[in-house]
């Protein structure tokens, strides 16, 4: 009995240290909309994702609201190739930064994004997190990686 209640304690001890357990808590700052210099009618948007929480996060999709159909994805940017990712980790108590250069999101067949859009996040503990996106040029982005 002693060895089945130290293994209780021990699974109970270490899934407490994965961050699963912990309440997540996301904001959202300084997202930007940005049509892509390099391909056509697609939109990159970055931002700085905070979770000030004491559990993990997930972002696990995205959406424009102004474009409901359009497909949106995450990309990361190794060893100088961007390359298509499934998820982005938002881990507790860490900021995760969107930019350009690095992680970031892709709207495609965007031909005109208007001044402002809406991106809807989907987290997997926190849900769904709308942020207003102000759609900028590539050459205002110059010194603000």
């Amino acid at each position: 009995m002693r060895r089945f209640t130290a293994l209780v304690i021990l699974v109970l001890l270490i899934s407490g240290c994965t961050g699963e357990r912990g309440e997540s808590n996301i904001r959202v700052q300084d997202a930007k909309a940005v049509p892509s210099p390099m391909v056509v009618d697609a939109v990159s948007f970055f931002m700085t994702i905070e979770n000030t929480g004491d559990g993990d996060d997930v972002l696990l999709s995205a959406s424009v609201q102004e474009f409901p159909d359009k497909k949106v994805e995450f990309h990361d940017v190794v060893d100088g190739k961007m390359q298509k990712v499934e998820r982005i980790q938002v881990p507790a108590g860490k900021t995760t930064v969107l930019k350009m250069g690095g992680m970031h999101l892709m709207a495609f067949d965007i031909k005109e994004p208007g001044s402002e859009m809406t991106l809807v996040l989907n987290f997997k503990k926190s849900g769904r997190v709308t942020v207003k996106a102000p759609v900028m040029e590539s050459g205002e982005m110059e010194g603000m990686e």
